[in-house]
């Protein structure tokens, strides 16, 4: 059965697994950056397949709400917002639901820097 993994990290070649629903701030150091990351995944399981929940969605409100990503910290010299990335990785396609295609039209008519692939 696939399972989601959550990583974190400076660059891509220096990520790593990071506790979902913990609420453990995870640092995050570059010569660049420093920080930290909270993640939280509603339903999420650790590799035992236990649940791992997270008083984050009993808040009233927050229902409806299924995942949170958090980073709060500073840059270490002044930067361009073009220069600044945040996103997700995938190891493989995900089958989006019907839909899908128009929205992500229109999120790149209303936000031009957005990529999808």
């Amino acid at each position: 059965m696939p399972r989601l993994r959550v990583v974190a990290g400076p660059s891509m070649s220096e990520l790593r697994p990071i506790p979902a629903n913990s609420g453990i701030p995870y640092p995050i150091t570059s010569d660049a950056f420093e920080g930290k990351v909270l993640v939280y995944i509603k339903g999420f399981t650790d590799k035992d397949s236990n649940i791992l929940d997270s008083e984050y969605f009993h808040r009233e409100d927050r229902k409806g709400i299924t995942w949170s990503i958090q980073v709060q910290g500073r840059f270490l010299q002044p930067h361009s917002a073009d220069d600044i990335m945040f996103g997700n990785t995938f190891d493989r396609p995900l089958k989006l639901p019907w839909g899908s295609g128009a929205a992500l039209k229109f999120m790149k008519y209303d936000t031009f820097t957005i990529a999808t692939d």
